[in-house]
């Protein structure tokens, strides 16, 4: 159906049909439309260039009053 996203849903609630969510298509029709929704993710950022891998920060415990600290 052509036109814009209110009146595809007018159309939609016309016919008892419930739609969560509309968007243009873009000149690709429904197959891109399709691919560009269910592609995979995009890669991780790439190794620094040293050839490792930037490390996750680790979190740092607080000691209660209870432990011992030394």
């Amino acid at each position: 159906m052509d036109g814009t996203p209110e009146a595809v849903g007018r159309a939609a609630a016309a016919a008892g049909a419930v739609l969560l969510e509309l968007r243009q298509a873009g000149g690709g029709g429904l197959e891109e439309l399709f691919l560009s929704l269910t592609a995979p993710p995009a890669p991780a950022a790439p190794p620094a260039a040293n050839g490792s891998a930037a490390a996750a920060p680790v979190p740092a415990r607080i000691a209660t009053e209870k432990e011992d600290v030394r």
